[in-house]
């Protein structure tokens, strides 16, 4: 039903800021510029990433987001709790937290 595009394997890690309390001020800003890396990246268009898809799969079953040993722990610390305060947020608009989310899944690979 769905297609699954491949994406290019060499890619830029997410420059992720720290989040502050409350999502919507402090990070507002810097998720648009990510949404613009993600539809750079090829993410958000049809048809869907593995990225996609696996967002789908944690977003309405839960689970485990997936990360790779060799990833900065601190990095994977921050990247965790962005994608899962965005991924919980009422706003923006389910496609771009779609698209967003993952890139922040890609970026933990």
């Amino acid at each position: 039903m769905f297609g699954n595009k491949k994406l290019n394997n060499s890619f830029k890690r997410a420059d992720i800021p720290e989040l502050g309390d409350n999502f919507s001020s402090d990070t507002l800003p810097e998720f648009k510029r990510l949404l613009e890396e993600a539809h750079a990246e090829g993410f958000g268009k049809y048809p869907s990433t593995e990225w996609e898809n696996k967002f789908h799969e944690l977003f309405f079953n839960g689970g485990q987001i997936p990360t790779n040993e060799k990833i900065d722990e601190a990095y994977k610390k921050k990247i965790v709790r962005y994608f899962k305060t965005l991924a919980s947020s009422r706003e923006p608009k389910h496609e771009h937290k779609v698209a967003v989310c993952a890139y922040l899944l890609r970026s933990l690979s």
